[in-house]
């Protein structure tokens, strides 16, 4: 009977421990913005949906950018990359599959997103850095590396995006 005095309570601690374990487990969704930023909408892969505002819109807030650019994806393939060099970005850096690593436009460069300078896309969890430049003839747009996962690639496709980092210009 010494177990008696405790039962009535079981329900009601039980009913806690899933509110709980509830209200943690919703803490940590993988896209929300610790800014104060607005929850991004993703598509059915769990990427961000694009963005509809104009390419090229950039603003500037206690020290940081956030600019909406064309994104695209690349791997390591070689028909992406320079045959003669497989895997090795423009600034020398040896690309990985699993790094979180873009590459940009030239344009973007005097503006602050200069080799090694971490970006964070809405929508995407962790923050990426820039280990490449894109050809003379892109502007306004990245290119995420996937890595080798061609597939990932392809469902990425292309969207715009909105990137944010710090830094001056120059």
């Amino acid at each position: 009977m010494g177990g008696s005095i405790i039962y009535p309570f079981r329900g009601s601690v039980l009913c806690l421990l899933f509110v709980l374990t509830m209200l943690l487990s919703l803490g940590g969704c993988g896209n929300d913005d610790s800014g104060g930023e607005k929850h991004v909408a993703t598509d059915r892969h769990g990427f961000p949906v694009s963005v509809k505002e104009p390419v090229g819109e950039m603003t500037e807030k206690n020290g940081m950018r956030s600019m909406i650019v064309k994104a695209s994806a690349y791997t390591l393939r070689p028909r992406e990359t320079k045959n003669y060099a497989l895997g090795v970005a423009a600034w020398g850096d040896k690309l990985e599959p699993g790094m979180k690593a873009i590459a940009v436009s030239r344009d973007l460069i005097p503006l602050g997103l200069r080799h090694n300078t971490e970006v964070t896309i809405h929508g995407l969890s962790g923050t990426y850095r820039v280990l490449d430049k894109m050809n003379k003839r892109w502007t306004n747009k990245i290119d995420l590396f996937f890595g080798d996962d061609v597939a990932l690639a392809k469902k990425w496709g292309k969207r715009r995006v909105i990137i944010t980092w710090g830094g001056r210009k120059g």
